[in-house]
């Protein structure tokens, strides 16, 4: 579901500075789309949760593990729409 702005991919989002670029464009930004991408989206950080709840109008994670090239594969295939 893509926002009214566009999309915004943010990888590592459940790091530290992933969390905080979140927060900064959860503020900045509303009304994208955020793409979260974290190791495990069954389970996100209660940061990242709130970074982004009733701040951004679209979100979703997504578990994408960047160190296995499958698994950006997977990723890219499931959002080339």
């Amino acid at each position: 579901m893509a926002g009214s702005q566009g999309t915004i991919i943010i990888t590592g989002a459940g790091g530290g500075l992933g969390t905080a670029i979140t927060a900064h464009l959860a503020a900045a930004h509303p009304d994208y789309h955020v793409m979260l991408l974290v190791r495990d989206a069954a389970a996100p950080s209660a940061a990242l949760q709130s970074a982004v709840q009733g701040k951004l109008r679209s979100y979703e994670f997504a578990s994408v593990d960047l160190c296995r090239l499958a698994s950006v594969r997977e990723f890219a295939a499931a959002t080339a729409t």
